[in-house]
């Protein structure tokens, strides 16, 4: 929360030798390790690798040339145990020096405690849901603390686990859901093939949650009390 609150969208901590590594992608990056003095960067683009899953941000600073490389690879820290969903590289080539020394450690995306609350479906691919008394309304829920999800389809009800796979890119994990049959399953038919399991965009503006499928999808959700 603490980090979140910072406006941290990502941080890495590494042992032998120790880094610390906090990124704001709308602000600076902090890169601090043993024998280098805190290095403030200014934020940069990533450049993706087009056969994986790594993304790498290059900066040239009064210290020298500095590369941060973030990889979805699950890793342990060394001294806790914890384990993170990314591993983190950074090598640093200090002004006036030859090579680059490495440091690497482990990572994670700042789970989005703007999330944390209860959304009610508006629309799916602009067309808005029509209110009906006797069809429940559909909602989803974030429990930003455990990243834990809930809902309804409007049917049934699901429950499971997400994560912030990258700055505005969620992931939902695989759904638990109960199995009544109902008259209007057309809802439930598109969060399972569009939702569920899914790695999904999305972007949050004031009252309303965008969560925007590769496969075209759009679902719109609005903040509820």
């Amino acid at each position: 929360m603490k980090l979140w609150q910072r406006g941290i969208d990502f941080y890495a901590r590494g042992n032998e030798p120790f880094l610390s590594l906090d990124m704001d992608f709308e602000g600076q990056f902090l890169f601090d390790a043993i024998g280098v003095d805190e290095i403030k960067i200014a934020s940069v683009d990533g450049v993706k690798a087009q056969d994986a899953n790594v993304t790498r941000y290059f900066s040239e600073v009064a210290a020298g040339t500095i590369i941060i490389t973030i990889m979805e690879d699950t890793c342990r820290d060394s001294m806790s145990g914890e384990l993170f969903r990314n591993s983190v590289r950074v090598q640093l080539k200090r002004t006036g020096e030859p090579d680059y020394t490495a440091y690497e450690g482990c990572g994670r995306f700042v789970t989005d405690f703007g999330l944390n609350d209860i959304w009610a479906l508006q629309s799916i691919n602009g067309i808005e849901i029509e209110k009906n008394t006797n069809i429940p309304s559909s909602v989803i829920e974030f429990s930003a603390n455990e990243n834990h999800v809930m809902g309804t389809t409007s049917c049934n009800s699901f429950n499971g686990s997400y994560f912030i796979a990258e700055r505005g890119i969620i992931q939902f994990g695989d759904m638990a859901i109960t199995k009544k049959l109902c008259q209007h399953m057309e809802i439930e038919n598109i969060y399972s093939n569009s939702l569920f399991g899914r790695r999904l965009k999305y972007t949050r503006q004031h009252l309303l949650l965008k969560i925007s499928g590769y496969d075209g999808q759009e679902f719109i959700f609005k903040k509820v009390d």
